[in-house]
């Protein structure tokens, strides 16, 4: 028969140690978690996502089979459901062509962080421009 081996005692310190090494594990698992735009036409629940104070970003709303083509940045972009563009250029302006059939296609321009214009688009091969005064 086998002596019973007896087990360690538990101590505020060894609960302080495994809670201090589960934190960083959670948060890194929620950062993984949050989304980050690579790729013009990614898609994303996520609307607040933070841009730097300096851009302009083009924010187009749509329904996943609403499709749509637009123009920011002298750059022709093509795409269905939501998308966020930044403006390098500082051109301040986007075009945004609804190219089907279906619910509304919004466009939000921002500058430094504030929305400085915005439009929508409802019929099939109509337009809404969006643009910043100066």
């Amino acid at each position: 028969m086998a002596a019973e081996v007896p087990r360690p005692l538990r101590t505020h310190l060894t609960r302080g140690t495994v809670l201090a090494a589960a934190v960083p594990l959670v948060a890194l698992s929620l950062a993984a978690c949050t989304p980050t735009d690579s790729s013009s036409t990614s898609k994303s629940s996520s609307k607040s996502r933070s841009k730097s104070s300096t851009s302009t970003v083009v924010v187009i709303s749509a329904a996943d089979d609403v499709c749509w083509t637009a123009t920011v940045d002298g750059k022709k972009h093509k795409g269905c459901g939501d998308a966020e563009f930044t403006d390098r250029k500082g051109g301040k302006s986007a075009t945004v062509v609804k190219t089907s059939d279906g619910s509304r296609v919004g466009v939000k321009l921002v500058v430094r962080g504030k929305t400085v214009d915005r439009g929508s688009v409802w019929r099939r091969d109509h337009s809404a421009e969006v643009a910043a005064d100066g």
